[in-house]
């Protein structure tokens, strides 16, 4: 629209009809926008539990491990002092098993 070669407004209620569609356009978008960070959030928070309860998991399994680990050593240790120990203890046993030093069956 042009009045002697210069534009004019469009009429008042045209103006207000485009920006109402504008805005109800912009609106539709920010609403998809909300609906696909909702889901994605959800996915994430879903995600989070999972892996954190993975973590707990092997955190758990990872103090079992341990405390397995130092019995096993502990055991080692044992084990390590007995062979060390003298075999023939004057009268606490020989080698022939019967836990009766110099008595066979």
């Amino acid at each position: 629209n042009t009045a002697n070669g210069v534009p004019t407004a469009p009429p008042l209620a045209t103006f207000l009809q485009q920006t109402i569609n504008d805005l109800q356009r912009d609106k539709t978008n920010l609403t998809r926008q909300v609906e696909q960070l909702t889901q994605a959030n959800n996915t994430l928070q879903a995600e989070s539990l999972r892996i954190n309860g993975q973590y707990e998991q092997l955190r758990h399994d990872h103090e079992e491990l341990k405390k397995n680990f130092h019995i096993l050593l502990l055991k080692v240790k044992i084990l390590e002092e007995s062979k060390q120990e003298p075999k023939d203890g004057g009268g606490k046993g020989d080698d022939n098993g019967t836990g009766v030093g110099g008595i066979r069956s």
